[in-house]
C-alpha cells in the first residue's frame, strides 16, 4: 500500500507543473460518513488551502490552492468522497464528465462538450454535487483521447492523472464511485452527501438496485411516472436509467421535504425505505458535515 501511494504521489509531484498547480491527492485512509468522516474531510481541505494563502497573503497564490482530496468510504466499500474547497474547481473537475454520463436536461449520453460551450457553463454555475459511476469516469478520458479537438481543463487532467491512473483505483477496474462537493457549496453539504450517496449504493449495494427498480415498477403509479419525468426533465435527461437513480436519491436524502421531488415525499419515501430494509439494504444515514 505504501508503494502504491508514494507512486500516486511521485505521478502527481510531475503533474503539478503540467497543470498550473492543480493537485489531486487520493488519500490511503478510508472515512466513515455515518461518524463525521465528511465534516474532518471538510476541515482538512479547508485547512490546508487556507494555510497556504495565509502562508503567502503578499503573493499572488492562484497557482497554489487548487486542491482537490478524495477518500474511500467505510460503509460503501468501492465509493469515493472527492473534496475541494473552490465549488469552481469542483465544478471544473467533474461537471464535463457528468453532463457525459448523460445528467444534463437534453444530452445523450456520450456527450463530449467543448470548454466554450454555454451549457456546459452554466452547468458548471448550478450544480453543487456530483456523483459518477468508475465507468462513465474511464469512459469520458478514453473518449477524450480520440477526439483532440476536446482539450482538458487542469482539474480534469490532475483527477485522471492523480485518481483515474492511481494504480489503487486501476486495480478496482471500473468498479468504483465517486462523490464530489466543496467546503464552499452553494447547498447543505449534508444534503449533498446524503443524495449522493445514495447513488454509489444505487450502483455498488448488492440488492439495492434490484429493490429499487422494482419499487419504480411496481409501487410508482403510472401518473406519478409522467409528474416525476417531467419534474426532473427541468435539469436531467429523461433516460429510464437517470430518472430511476435520481428519483431514489431525492427521495431518501435528508431534507427530501425541501428538494425537488418534495412533492413526492409524503407518498413514496417511507415506502422505499421500508422496501429496502425488507431486502435487508443498510440505508447509509450521513451525520451532517456542518455540525
Amino acid at each position: 500500500m505504501k508503494k502504491l501511494l508514494l507512486r500516486s504521489l511521485v505521478g502527481m509531484t510531475v503533474l503539478l507543473s503540467q497543470t498550473s498547480q492543480a493537485q489531486v491527492v487520493l488519500s490511503n485512509q478510508p472515512i466513515s460518513v455515518k461518524e463525521g468522516g465528511v465534516a474532518n474531510l471538510l476541515t482538512k481541505v479547508k485547512k490546508s488551502v487556507a494555510i497556504k494563502i495565509l502562508t503567502n497573503i503578499d503573493k499572488d497564490t492562484s497557482m497554489m490552492d487548487h486542491y482537490m482530496e478524495c477518500n474511500g468510504v467505510t460503509e460503501v466499500p468501492g465509493a469515493y468522497v472527492c473534496v475541494t474547497f473552490y465549488q469552481a474547481d469542483l465544478n471544473d473537475a467533474f461537471t464535463r464528465i457528468g453532463l457525459f454520463m448523460g445528467a444534463g436536461k437534453g444530452l445523450k449520453q456520450g456527450t463530449l462538450l467543448q470548454a466554450s460551450d454555454w451549457k456546459l457553463k452554466n452547468y458548471k454555475k448550478l450544480v453543487a454535487g456530483h456523483n459518477m459511476p468508475g465507468k462513465t469516469i474511464i469512459d469520458f478520458y478514453n473518449n477524450t483521447k480520440k477526439k483532440p479537438a476536446i482539450k482538458l481543463n487542469k482539474m480534469e487532467a490532475s483527477f485522471k492523472a492523480s485518481f483515474v491512473n492511481n494504480p489503487v483505483i486501476q486495480a478496482k477496474k471500473d468498479n468504483y464511485y465517486v462523490i464530489g462537493l466543496s467546503v464552499q457549496s452553494t447547498k447543505s453539504q449534508e444534503s449533498v452527501v446524503s443524495h449522493e450517496i445514495f447513488h454509489a449504493q444505487y450502483l455498488l449495494t448488492p440488492n439495492y438496485k434490484e429493490t429499487v427498480d422494482k419499487f419504480w415498477q411496481t409501487q410508482v403509479s403510472s401518473e406519478d411516472k409522467k409528474k416525476i419525468k417531467e419534474t426532473l426533465g427541468k435539469a436531467y435527461n429523461t433516460e429510464d436509467t437517470i430518472i430511476i437513480d435520481e428519483f431514489q436519491a431525492y427521495l431518501i436524502q435528508d431534507n427530501a421535504e425541501k428538494d425537488f421531488l418534495q412533492e413526492f415525499v409524503k407518498a413514496y419515501r417511507n415506502k422505499l425505505i421500508n422496501a429496502l430494509k425488507l431486502a435487508d439494504v443498510e440505508i447509509v444515514s450521513v451525520k451532517d458535515p456542518s455540525n
